[in-house]
C-alpha cells in the first residue's frame, strides 16, 4: 500500500470544509424600503457542488453553491444531516460530522460488503484494490443561512488530488461517484498518476499534468504467492475495465504491467514481486518510449491517447 493512502476502498479522507465565511446579507429594494433576500434553501442528497469552495486570502471560505448536477461538478452531496448544534460562524464542525454510511450509500456499497472488494474486481486471480483518490468532506451553511435557522451538514464526495489543499474543493470534474461500487467507472479526476516510478513510493501528482505512469490498482503481496505472469494478466483486465476498451495497450503503444517492490533489511526497497512482509505491487500503465501523458486514461474508450505532444 502506498504512503499516500489514496485507495477509496481503504481510506476515505474526512476533511472539514466550512462555508461560514463572512457572507453579507443581500439587500433589495421593495416598495421604497430595503429588505433582506431569503436565504438559499438547504441542499439535498443527490445534488452537486456547482462552483468551487476555494480558500480565500483571509483564510475563510466562500459560500457553498449547490444545485442539480450538471456535466461538470465540484463535488456530490451524498447526504444531508440536520445536526448542526448552534451558530458556528467559522468554527470547526468536527471531524466526525459525516458518517462513513453517507459515502457507502452514495458509492452503492451493500450492507456487509467490503470497500476493498468491488464486484468488478472479484474475477481476478488476486485481491487487487482500486487506486482512486476520493475524499468525504463536511460542508455547513453560510452565515446568512444560519441566521435563517438552517442547521444542516452536507456530506460531499469529491476527488482527492495531490495538488488540492486539504481545506479547499476547487477542481471541476465530469462523471460521478454514484454507484461506483457496482459499475466501477470513476471520474477521471480521481486517477492516481506519477511523473516517474523508479522508486516504491514516488509522489503522486494530478493526472492533468505531464506524467509517465498512471496506477489503476494496488496489491498487498505479503504472504501471497503470485507470479509476474498472473499479476500482469490481472493488470490487463483492470486496465481494460478502467479505460473502457478491449485492448488497453492500443496495439502496443501503451505498456500495462504489475510493478512489485519488497523491503530489504538494510533499508530501502528492491524491485520485483515478493511475499515478504510489507511487499506490494501496483498495476501501472505507461507510454512506450517514455512518451508523456497529459491526462488520465480512465474512461478513455477508443478516443485518441492524450499524449503531451
Amino acid at each position: 500500500m502506498t504512503s499516500t493512502g489514496r485507495y477509496w476502498g481503504a481510506l476515505l479522507l474526512l476533511v472539514v470544509v466550512l462555508t461560514a465565511a463572512v457572507v453579507p446579507a443581500v439587500l433589495r429594494k421593495e416598495s421604497g424600503r430595503a429588505t433582506v433576500e431569503p436565504a438559499i434553501a438547504a441542499p439535498a442528497r443527490g445534488q452537486c457542488l456547482t462552483a468551487p469552495l476555494p480558500l480565500t486570502s483571509a483564510g475563510t471560505f466562500g459560500p457553498a453553491v449547490y444545485g442539480p448536477c450538471t456535466d461538470v461538478r465540484f463535488g456530490e452531496i451524498a447526504g444531508v444531516l440536520d445536526e448542526l448544534p448552534s451558530l458556528y460562524l467559522g468554527d470547526a464542525i468536527g471531524g466526525d460530522a459525516c458518517p462513513p454510511t453517507a459515502a457507502r450509500r452514495h458509492l452503492g456499497i451493500p450492507e456487509g460488503a467490503s470497500l476493498r472488494e468491488p464486484p468488478w474486481l472479484t474475477d481476478l486471480t488476486r485481491p487487487w484494490q482500486p487506486a482512486l483518490g476520493i475524499r468525504l468532506i463536511a460542508v455547513g451553511p453560510s452565515q446568512r443561512q444560519q441566521i435563517d435557522g438552517q442547521r444542516w451538514i452536507a456530506c460531499v464526495l469529491a476527488p482527492d488530488t495531490p495538488l488540492t489543499p486539504a481545506s479547499s474543493v476547487d477542481r471541476p470534474y465530469t462523471g460521478s461517484f454514484a454507484g461506483l461500487y457496482a459499475n466501477g467507472v470513476p471520474p477521471a479526476a480521481a486517477g492516481t498518476c506519477y511523473r516517474n516510478f523508479d522508486e516504491p513510493f514516488p509522489n503522486p501528482m494530478d493526472c492533468d499534468r505531464p506524467h509517465l505512469y498512471e496506477s489503476f490498482a494496488t496489491l498487498d503481496t505479503h504472504d501471497l504467492v503470485v507470479t509476474q505472469e498472473q499479476a500482469d494478466a490481472d493488470c490487463l483486465v483492470i486496465a481494460a475495465h478502467d479505460m473502457g476498451t478491449e485492448d488497453p495497450t492500443r496495439g502496443g503503444v501503451l505498456q500495462v504491467a504489475a510493478h512489485g517492490f519488497a523491503p530489504v533489511e538494510a533499508g530501502g526497497w528492491r524491485p520485483g514481486l515478493s511475499t515478504e512482509r510489507g511487499s506490494y505491487a501496483q498495476c501501472l500503465i505507461r507510454g512506450t518510449q517514455a512518451r508523456m501523458l497529459s491526462s488520465s486514461l480512465i474512461g478513455l474508450g477508443e478516443a485518441p491517447i492524450p499524449w503531451t505532444s
